[in-house]
């Protein structure tokens, strides 16, 4: 697929309306191989920014538990091995049904004012 081609499908996409409890639509391309470094580094859209990750400007993503009235962040991690400190995550009937897992050992209380719903439909 040519840049301009993923430029005009990003650009669509992100310009289509957002559904209920959604605040804003987020993206994430995997170029494995590096195939597209270049014209990325140089991709602007009219209606989205472009993050480049890498090892400076990572990601954490987690889960909000709450127990006995006090949030508690929860990392989750692709590890999919279960441990004693961890519970899996698995989507019944996929191919790889062990998605990744909840790492209770890095679980921090969190204030309600850095807390934000987010709904993730059709993982």
């Amino acid at each position: 697929m040519a840049i301009e081609d993923i430029k005009k499908e990003l650009e669509q996409r992100f310009a289509e309306p957002l559904d209920e409890f959604y605040k804003r639509r987020i993206i994430f391309w995997n170029d494995e191989d590096g195939d597209f470094k270049e014209e990325v580094t140089d991709l602007e859209l009219s209606n989205a920014k472009v993050l480049i990750l890498d090892e400076s400007n990572q990601f954490s993503f987690g889960a909000v538990l709450q127990v006995h009235g006090i949030n508690y962040y929860v990392s989750v991690s692709s590890f999919d091995k279960k441990q004693e400190a961890n519970i899996l995550i698995r989507i019944p009937g996929d191919k790889k049904e062990v998605k990744g897992s909840l790492w209770f050992n890095y679980m921090i209380p969190v204030p309600n004012e850095c807390i934000e719903r987010l709904v993730i439909k059709d993982i």
